[in-house]
């Protein structure tokens, strides 16, 4: 049965199968019933079964990672898990296909919780603090700790960031700028300027109405007028949800953010002030450079015959 992969098993409520009655009828417990006796004694997390439950305290509490992969750095807590990430990540198997899309993965339970997230809507998991509800146990408990327990407990080795998820972090790391305190992106705009030896100036906050002044990423004396560059991250072009905040919030900030980016595109136009706007995915250098040599007389090396910076 173990080698021949038999599975005759068969769940009446989804099409998972088995070849082990004892596995069907955890498959049942945890997915259908939705029943979680098993309760740690260190957090508020409970499980399904007690397996699942000793790798949680192993691999969260004791912090145990004994299982290696031999073709990179990843460790974890039990053969499954390492199984998975092999087949996964190394081999590329993706022997799970959902019969609705094109959606393909490496385990079974990843693929059933597609379905029920993506084509059915299945959102179980109710937040005991506010309306939302999750498909998903683990992010509703990643809510709960973001957005109603306020804790930050993964650290930026670099700067005093904060966040509550290691993802968040890794994000964070990939782009932080140390004690820059600005985003990789305007950072890599301060570079150039430099390297073009462009006087600037920095996150400034400047008058666009006579009741209305805006934060501008960076604007630029020259001959009597202004320059302005706005480097746009995500958050300029669809909601984003930082640090774990609910998405009516990050629809909300979205709103805001596009009257904002409209009034600098009409205060700029009717003020004949050129404004350059860098979205996340272009070229920084490319951009910059084509439009300070289109608004300037730069000329490859300095400014000549201006009032630059005056």
């Amino acid at each position: 049965m173990v080698h021949d992969k038999i599975k005759d098993f068969e769940c009446d409520k989804c099409d998972a199968t088995f070849s082990k009655n004892s596995d069907l009828q955890r498959h049942i417990k945890a997915v259908h019933n939705k029943i979680k006796d098993q309760e740690c004694p260190d957090c508020e997390y409970k499980f399904s079964s007690n397996g699942n439950l000793q790798a949680h305290i192993k691999q969260v509490h004791n912090k145990i990672k004994d299982f290696e992969c031999p073709d990179c750095d990843y460790k974890c807590c039990t053969n499954g898990n390492l199984q998975a990430h092999i087949n996964r990540v190394h081999y590329k198997i993706k022997d799970f296909e959902c019969d609705k899309c094109e959606y393909k993965c490496s385990q079974n339970a990843h693929l059933q919780q597609h379905i029920n997230m993506v084509h059915d809507k299945i959102k179980d998991f109710e937040c005991p603090d506010c309306e939302y509800k999750f498909g998903l146990n683990g992010t509703l408990q990643r809510h709960i700790k973001a957005v109603h327990d306020k804790i930050k407990d993964f650290e930026c080795p670099d700067c005093e960031y904060k966040c509550s998820t290691n993802s968040d972090l890794q994000q964070h790391i990939s782009t932080c700028t140390g004690e820059m305190k600005c985003s990789s992106g305007e950072y890599r705009v301060m570079q150039v300027l430099e390297s073009m030896r462009i006087d600037y100036h920095y996150n400034t906050t400047h008058e666009v109405k006579s009741t209305n002044w805006l934060r501008w990423d960076f604007m630029i004396d020259y001959n009597n007028t202004k320059i302005f560059i706005e480097y746009n991250g995500r958050q300029h072009y669809r909601p984003v949800q930082f640090g774990g905040i609910s998405m009516e919030r990050a629809t909300e900030n979205f709103r805001k953010q596009q009257i904002n980016d409209q009034i600098k595109t009409d205060y700029c136009t009717e003020n004949d002030y050129p404004l350059l706007w860098i979205s996340h995915n272009e070229n920084v250098e490319d951009s910059v450079r084509k439009f300070i040599v289109e608004n300037t007389n730069w000329d490859g090396d300095k400014i000549d015959g201006t009032n630059w910076g005056e």
